[in-house]
């Protein structure tokens, strides 16, 4: 269950609001291999907006770029169970801090969030810090260029982290794949060998020796 604040409610039931979706991409800088935070938000102006971290649950303030119409989000899908969600942002070339943060960055597998805000449409603030509606990664980031007079846009396929759950894991049954997760941990220390070793059942260790030997 999504906890709604207050004042929130109270001007979602007097219909005296408006809505504004926010964007958080955390990229990788493409030359020093160190992440690079960008946001944007669905209005003309920059806003420094304070929103509640889809990851920590921490609210914190943040700078959002204005992107106004340049930014287009598809329908988000609750739903309390463990299947991955998915939604489709399109976002517009032209903008160029939009081109920096998909051609500038590598936003492959990258962390984004997606924040609705509710502001009092007579004073222009923000009613309560703005909750995340979607925590994922950006699984593709296509880039269509249009021809004269066709429309160019970007395109990021974002998918919940409960897609992990269905990904195949490359660790191996191996010490040394062990040993990165700790130092310590011997559990596979000998499960190379192990084919090869003779374990008593019901009977002597000597007497599996001697008939051995025979």
């Amino acid at each position: 269950m999504r906890n709604v604040d207050t004042a929130v409610q109270a001007a979602r039931a007097a219909r005296r609001l408006v809505e504004r979706e926010f964007i958080w991409i955390e990229a990788k800088n493409r030359e020093t291999g160190e992440t690079e935070s960008v946001g944007f938000v669905s209005d003309i102006n920059d806003i420094t907006a304070s929103v509640v971290d889809g990851f920590t649950r921490a609210t914190v303030e943040r700078t959002f770029v204005g992107a106004g119409s340049l930014i287009s989000i598809g329908d988000i899908e609750t739903a309390n169970d463990n299947n991955y969600r998915s939604v489709e942002i399109t976002l517009s070339p032209l903008n160029d801090d939009i081109a920096q943060a998909i051609r500038g960055y590598d936003p492959r597998q990258c962390h984004i969030q997606v924040y609705s805000g509710t502001f009092d449409p007579d004073t222009n603030a923000l009613l309560a810090a703005a909750e995340p509606i979607f925590v994922g990664r950006v699984d593709e980031a296509p880039i269509t260029t249009g021809a004269e007079g066709d429309v160019s846009q970007i395109t990021l396929t974002c998918r919940t982290d409960a897609q992990e759950l269905d990904r195949a894991s490359t660790a191996k049954r191996s010490n040394e794949n062990q040993a990165l997760r700790s130092a310590t941990d011997t559990f596979f220390k000998y499960v190379t060998v192990m084919d090869s070793i003779t374990i008593p059942w019901g009977e002597k260790w000597s007497a599996i020796k001697s008939n051995k030997a025979t």
